[in-house]
């Protein structure tokens, strides 16, 4: 979602999200609208960082593994928050072990893109 929001534009990433988090609600079975605005917001935190000057920089550089890392981190810790009924969470773990933890590991997941797009703009 990140990269096609990043070539598209912040109103593309927007709508984007919002479909893929319907879907997901509809799919997991939870509370319909906690994941659709999780992604929706995620998208329009990806969207952010578009411009059509900037695009190669944005998708050929780490600076993609940093909007990926923004965007994942608001998806997974908006989510966690608003579809949770626990109330014994304490906010470190929020942050850390439901927001970072996976920001990072979708990132790493990300990278192959980010390898591709780089042999892909030197040849």
């Amino acid at each position: 979602m990140v990269y096609f929001t990043l070539l598209n534009g912040q109103i593309y990433g927007t709508i984007l999200g919002s479909i893929f988090g319907l879907l997901f609600d509809i799919v997991t079975g939870g509370f319909l609208g906690s994941a659709m605005f999780s992604f929706t917001l995620s998208g329009f935190i990806a969207g952010y960082f578009y411009s059509e000057t900037r695009q190669e920089l944005y998708t050929t550089t780490y600076f993609f593994l940093l909007i990926v890392f923004l965007s994942a981190f608001s998806n997974s810790f908006l989510t966690l928050l608003l579809s949770t009924a626990e109330v014994k969470l304490s906010v470190a773990n929020l942050i850390l072990g439901q927001g970072i933890l996976p920001a990072i590991y979708t990132s790493v997941i990300s990278l192959p893109i980010l390898l591709y797009n780089q042999r892909r703009r030197r040849i």
